[in-house]
């Protein structure tokens, strides 16, 4: 009578776990999104196979969907995710994987009112992505890490882990050596001479998303620059210019003051450089993590995952 056609099917046990009708047709659900998100519930239940689990019996039903459909306490866009990412901690749900997924959290938020775009729409701003930035190093002006981070809807197919590498590999510029624990990826690079990126990746699928995250310590780097300049520029050249002015104008004042000079203006110079290569590097992380981001998208969603619309 909702509806307007009879079920498909029997509900599956996966839609007895979180109420919602999974195997319901594409024009019997553009239907069901339409009632309150409490109503699919009172159908799953008194549809499911297990006689323990349905509802009791004709009054039983009338008097949970007259419940359904009753008023029901609304919530700004705000308070939506924060019940999204609530549900989420609470498990109250889950799925096989021990995850929860986007229909069991709309019907928890059924429950309390809230259509499922606005669950849909939470979900996608928790998705947005993300990049951590490390406090800036009080003595190389810049952060000395870098960490990187995406979250992209549905669970990448260890089959497309070859390629993934491969665009690491390519994006970093070394070799690396590549691990997996369970279905999670892990591959970061070998420092075997100098020069050498310190960056790992870890790729993890779970409930029904792929975490992507990357780490490069830029501590190599920073050694490099600044053991250089001011070894090098700094004490050589600094040394240089005071043995000059000792001998020229035997000052050893002017010999103190182009020695710090010296070692000044090669200390500004590896910071400067530093904090243009530390950005240039985290451009080019953030790059290579929003590439493998749109390659699982579209693999998962080629595969039947599905995605969230963009």
């Amino acid at each position: 009578m909702l509806i307007g056609q009879v079920p498909g099917m029997w509900p599956s046990e996966e839609s007895g776990r979180v109420l919602r009708l999974m195997e319901a047709p594409a024009e019997h659900r553009s239907r069901l999104d339409r009632l309150p998100g409490s109503v699919e519930q009172v159908l799953v239940r008194g549809l499911v196979l297990r006689p323990e689990h349905r509802i009791a019996g004709p009054r039983a039903l009338v008097e949970a969907l007259a419940e359904a459909f009753g008023e029901k306490p609304r919530y700004s866009d705000r308070q939506v995710a924060s019940i999204v990412a609530r549900a989420a901690e609470l498990d109250a749900a889950p799925t096989q994987s021990g995850a929860l997924s986007l229909g069991g959290i709309q019907q928890i938020a059924a429950d309390v009112g809230i259509p499922p775009e606005h669950v849909e729409r939470a979900a996608r701003e928790l998705a947005r992505p993300a990049s951590r930035v490390p406090e800036p190093h009080w003595f190389t002006g810049s952060a000395n890490r870098i960490v990187v981070e995406r979250m992209v809807d549905g669970e990448v197919n260890e089959a497309e882990y070859p390629t993934v590498v491969d665009e690491i590999r390519i994006t970093v510029g070394t070799q690396g050596q590549s691990s997996t624990l369970g279905r999670a990826l892990a591959w970061r690079t070998v420092l075997t001479q100098a020069g050498s990126r310190a960056v790992s990746v870890s790729i993890s699928p779970g409930g029904g998303r792929t975490r992507i995250l990357i780490d490069e310590s830029l501590t190599p780097l920073a050694g490099g620059l600044f053991g250089g300049f001011m070894g090098g520029f700094g004490a050589g050249g600094g040394a240089m210019l005071f043995g000059l002015s000792m001998g020229t104008l035997h000052s050893p004042l002017v010999g103190l003051i182009l020695l710090g000079s010296a070692v000044g203006g090669s200390f500004l110079g590896a910071r400067g450089i530093f904090r243009r290569s530390s950005t240039k590097r985290r451009r080019e992380l953030e790059q290579l993590a929003d590439r493998l981001a749109g390659h699982i998208a579209d693999t998962t969603a080629r595969s039947g995952q599905g995605r969230l619309p963009r």
